[in-house]
């Protein structure tokens, strides 16, 4: 930029490729999968209540929100929501991909959400996967808040069925793990077999953050003990005292897994 006296959208870098981050894939099918079962295959809603609970974000429906939570939600390793998931990221991926960006360069489809998990959900009414309105999606390429998982190998059999080398742009899996499972050599070996299988099994991007959170809330409660507490909150990794109150709850809410 310097040698060329221009920035990065006059010809003045290199590589002029944008990324596009696909944030909330987890809670888009998850909410689609819970309408094909609901409206659909089990027909235990009608399109009319459906639509009603949502635009009222489940108040006086809380019956409608507990059968939406309750279907199949990707993470679990079952293909009826993750053959959704695949077809959401194969349509971004291909209308996405090579698409001219009028500055010299490509656009490319990316499953990292930064920090539009915040954002994006902030703008967006209650969903049908039992979503609140208003609230975060799931951190980058992983699991949606409110899905109870089988576990981590659940968890990344899910996430890699789709071939990622197509949705390149970044797309860490943010994974949670209980503190305690990195405080003895069985569990960091469980911990590094488990680093391995992901990138086996075609994962491309990982991000684990040792958590406990009793911990995390007492940090809250109690800032001045925890000084030096630090988490991974997307693509880095920050003081927990130091982040807004939006972040900090949204790490407390995420799973702790046991490995």
């Amino acid at each position: 930029c310097i040698n060329a006296l221009a920035d990065m959208y006059n010809n003045g870098v290199k590589y002029t490729n944008f990324g596009c981050h696909g944030a909330g894939i987890a809670n888009a099918a998850d909410a689609l999968a819970a309408v094909k079962k609901a409206v659909y295959d089990d027909k235990t809603l009608d399109k009319k209540e459906l639509l009603c609970a949502l635009s009222n974000n489940f108040e006086g429906y809380a019956k409608v929100r507990n059968i939406l939570k309750s279907y199949p939600k990707t993470g679990n390793n079952d293909d009826y929501v993750d053959d959704i998931a695949i077809e959401l990221m194969s349509e971004f991926a291909n209308d996405m991909n090579n698409r001219d960006n009028r500055c010299g360069g490509i656009w490319r489809a990316g499953t990292g959400s930064a920090m539009e998990y915040i954002w994006k959900g902030e703008k967006c009414p209650a969903t049908a996967d039992g979503r609140l309105a208003h609230t975060p999606y799931s951190s980058s390429y992983s699991p949606s808040l409110d899905a109870n998982t089988d576990g981590l190998l659940s968890v990344f059999k899910s996430f890699t069925k789709f071939d990622l080398t197509n949705i390149i742009n970044g797309g860490p899996m943010t994974i949670e793990i209980h503190d305690t499972v990195l405080k003895n050599e069985i569990g960091i070996k469980k911990t590094a077999l488990l680093v391995k299988k992901f990138i086996e099994l075609g994962g491309h991007q990982l991000q684990l953050n040792s958590v406990n959170r009793e911990k995390l809330l007492d940090a809250q409660k109690h800032p001045e003990n925890y000084p030096n507490l630090i988490v991974r909150v997307w693509g880095w990794s920050g003081y927990f005292n130091e982040l807004d109150l939006k972040y900090q709850n949204h790490i407390i809410r995420r799973c702790e897994y046991v490995v």
